[in-house]
C-alpha cells in the first residue's frame, strides 16, 4: 500500500498540566485545570507524537475544530513521515 493511504493518528495539544500522584487522585468533577499555554498561543497539532502544524481552535458547526496557522514545509512534513 503506497505510504499516501497510510492512517496515521493526530493529536491536537491544547496544553500540558503537571501533578502530584496525590492531586491526580484527588482530582473532581468540576476541578480546573490550569494548562501551560496561554490562549494567545496556537496549538501544537502532532502526528505520531511529532509536531508538524500550528492552529487555532474554532467551532464549525457546532463542533471544535482547528484552523492550521502554520505548518511544516511538505518535504519536512515526509521526512517526519519516513523517520517512523
Amino acid at each position: 500500500m503506497p505510504i499516501q493511504n497510510q492512517s496515521v493518528r493526530v493529536v491536537i495539544e491544547l496544553g500540558r498540566a503537571g501533578f502530584t500522584v496525590e492531586q491526580f487522585v484527588n482530582l473532581r468533577r468540576g476541578d480546573v485545570v490550569k494548562a501551560n499555554r496561554r490562549t494567545s498561543e496556537s496549538l501544537d497539532i502532532l502526528m505520531e507524537g511529532r509536531v508538524f502544524a500550528r492552529g487555532e481552535v474554532t467551532v464549525v458547526n457546532g463542533k471544535f475544530c482547528v484552523r492550521i496557522t502554520g505548518l511544516d514545509r511538505k518535504r519536512e512534513r515526509m521526512k517526519k513521515i519516513r523517520a517512523m
